[in-house]
């Protein structure tokens, strides 16, 4: 198991709030939680005394909520050749060539990489011009920029908003993502979801070279949206980031799902009527999340570890 990125989630603030959220971000300074200042120096001069990490990836809630902390950490990181990524509402970007300390604030953090999320719940927040501002912004200063398009049944809004941005997305790389009924997504119509039957999904392991660590400093052996308790490695606070990614390579379940995928698992919870196999998902992650979350349907699979 070779993990090249770290994905942090440096604040679970935010400054939308989605139907959909997957981690129930807030909005409210009073259940907030921060990596900032010493914690934050901390995780990386732990990452770049690491020579498999290549690119650190701030996430949240909203990052740039948090530039100064991001600005702070960058010559370290870049010292250490590592790329500077982060996945952000894109709601910064709305008039930033008039807002100058604002627009010196996002060049200075020297970002690699900006992912923005684009569906139906983020498009609510961010309009048509906030999106050309920030094509111009990182085109201009050499700035890779990626439209995250979370998958619905149906992304109408999302092709209004490539028709509408017209010949601007020209050269502009999108990633596609399934989006499952998790957070705040449990809350609204499951016929929101393009969800798939097992035999139609690709059951090998996806997110398997990212780490994770969240803005409680809970350290996880992936990206996984809803981060079950029980598959945290450790905290922060009682190992390092490098302690915690040896434990989840030396996890056994870990290492199977790595090298394995989940072909074979699911085969044993079927025949053990433990899952049933006409259930759908949205992808492998979601079938990984409603197998690691359960105590008793990891146990049944303990004989392939």
């Amino acid at each position: 198991m070779i993990y090249n990125n770290l994905a942090l989630s440096i604040t679970n603030r935010c400054n939308a709030k989605c139907e959909m959220c997957g981690i129930n971000a807030c909005q409210s300074h009073e259940s907030e939680n921060v990596i900032e200042g010493k914690k934050l120096k901390k995780i990386v001069n732990e990452i770049c005394e690491n020579p498999w990490i290549k690119n650190i990836v701030f996430t949240g809630g909203e990052p740039f909520l948090y530039l100064n902390e991001i600005k702070k950490v960058q010559v370290d990181l870049h010292k250490n050749e590592k790329k500077i990524c982060c996945v952000t509402n894109g709601h910064y970007f709305k008039d930033i060539e008039k807002r100058e300390d604002d627009l010196k604030l996002f060049i200075d953090c020297k970002f690699d990489l900006i992912n923005i999320s684009v569906d139906e719940f983020h498009l609510n927040y961010i309009d048509i011009q906030c999106l050309r501002d920030a094509i111009n912004i990182c085109k201009k200063h050499g700035i890779e920029l990626v439209f995250k398009v979370g998958l619905m049944k149906e992304n109408q809004i999302c092709i209004d908003m490539a028709r509408n941005l017209g010949q601007e997305i020209n050269d502009m790389k999108f990633q596609i993502y399934s989006l499952w009924p998790i957070g705040r997504g449990n809350e609204i119509s499951k016929d929101w979801f393009k969800l798939y039957s097992i035999e139609d999904i690709d059951l090998t392991c996806k997110r398997s070279s990212t780490f994770f660590v969240d803005e409680k400093g809970n350290c996880f052996p992936c990206c996984l949206f809803s981060k079950p308790q029980n598959m945290s490695v450790g905290n922060i606070k009682d190992i390092s980031v490098n302690q915690a990614i040896k434990l989840a390579r030396q996890n056994k379940l870990y290492k199977y799902i790595y090298y394995n995928g989940f072909k074979d698992i699911l085969k044993i919870l079927i025949e053990k009527k433990l899952l049933n196999k006409d259930l759908k998902y949205a992808n492998v992650c979601h079938i990984c999340e409603t197998i690691v979350s359960s105590n008793d349907l990891v146990n049944a699979i303990n004989c392939l570890l």
